[in-house]
């Protein structure tokens, strides 16, 4: 297996082998024990922030590296070649953290050495707490409500599909509440009277993620938890975070794209029918064919919109192609690998049976495909 050069610097040539290594040597060998027990295994996250590697999107002030968003979407890319649930409680545990470090002075007081430093070294991970039972893509129609009494939160509501809430060394969540201003994103410690995590929810696929329903009622938290100004709240999401969360996400995607195409070629080539390995056949070698292009194409899409969001420029178009593609020909690669590994790949001892399961929420966590879609045409400038 080479390593994709793309016009990477060597540094993140460096990263991408680092984490490669790690990921074949550490990750992958209990990947499908931790998938069968859905069970995370929380010395795998301190080992990442050992390696830097959780740190990346954290400013060296608070112990990390403030890397490049390519960077570190390439250490997801090889992640999540072997277990796309470590991969997704990764970038889903470091965005509140990450989040904070950039909070006013009193925030960085109370909050630098109980979250953002810990959060750097993997020994906490965050929640973000968006989706509701009855609002999911349309962020909009939220009902989670934070009422502001005195020089306290009160916070009423629930959410629903909410990765790391219930792990051990999950610290806090992040709210997206409607406020008098609008919308806010409040910081609700795990632990908050008010505050209840509901059982592991059952899922087809990323059985080694957390994933719970959450409740609040008449939760309190101080008043300087809101995180950033007054009704900002969905703006930094719908028109920031969101956009770099599709690069992650899509990253993801790809890694477990590129994963199918290498076993299923591999498989193809050791696999001997009609006398003859399976690798020679026409209609084997045009689906080997298919996901070699289209991974290509999504790495290029995907490094494009990275490298407009570390240029600083406008990417919202740019995330959604990238989203849009790697996620939907992930789920084509891997359904191309389960049938080039015909009846073995519908057996959960084999791996693509398990990116097959992993890979359907990707099409529709951070935005449907078809919320995408809207997206892009908005971007392309349809609605004007």
């Amino acid at each position: 297996m080479s390593i994709d050069t793309h016009d990477y610097t060597e540094a993140q040539l460096q990263i991408q082998r680092t984490v490669r290594d790690f990921s074949r040597k550490e990750i992958a060998p209990g990947a499908e024990e931790r998938d069968r027990t859905s069970q995370f295994d929380y010395g795998l996250l301190r080992r990442l922030g050992e390696l830097g590697i959780v740190g990346m999107p954290f400013r060296e002030e608070f112990g990390g590296t403030d890397t490049d968003a390519l960077s570190f979407c390439l250490a997801l890319e090889e992640i999540s070649r072997v277990d796309m649930s470590l991969g997704l409680t990764l970038w889903v545990g470091v965005q509140g953290a990450a989040s904070m470090s950039h909070g006013s002075d009193e925030q960085l007081a109370a909050w630098r050495d109980r979250y953002i430093v810990p959060g750097v070294r993997g020994e906490v991970v965050s929640a973000g707490a968006i989706t509701e039972p009855d609002a999911g893509s349309d962020t909009a129609a939220l009902k989670t409500r934070a009422v502001l009494d005195g020089d306290e939160w009160v916070i009423n509501g629930a959410k629903i599909f909410i990765s790391n809430a219930g792990l051990d060394n999950c610290a806090f969540a992040m709210v997206l509440c409607r406020t008098d201003d609008g919308f806010g994103i409040v910081i609700v410690p795990t632990g908050t009277p008010g505050y209840s995590i509901g059982k592991p929810l059952r899922k087809m696929g990323l059985r080694s993620a957390d994933t719970r329903e959450l409740s609040f009622d008449d939760c309190r938290v101080p008043r300087m938890h809101l995180l950033g100004g007054p009704g900002s709240g969905r703006q930094a999401i719908v028109s920031g975070g969101f956009h770099l969360t599709r690069l992650y996400l899509g990253s993801q995607a790809l890694g477990l794209a590129s994963e199918c195409l290498d076993v299923a070629l591999a498989h193809a080539k050791s696999r001997v029918a009609f006398k003859r390995p399976l690798s020679r056949f026409q209609y084997v070698q045009g689906m080997l064919v298919d996901m070699a292009l289209e991974v290509e194409l999504g790495r290029l899409l995907r490094d494009r919109a990275c490298r407009l969001h570390d240029a600083r420029q406008p990417y919202a178009k740019e995330a959604a192609m990238a989203k849009l593609f790697c996620t939907e020909m992930a789920k084509r690669a891997a359904d191309s690998a389960v049938q080039v590994f015909g009846g073995l790949g519908y057996m959960d001892e084999t791996p693509v049976s398990r990116y097959y399961r992993d890979v359907r929420a990707s099409t529709i966590a951070e935005g449907t495909s078809e919320i995408q879609k809207h997206i892009i045409a908005r971007e392309m400038g349809c609605f004007e």
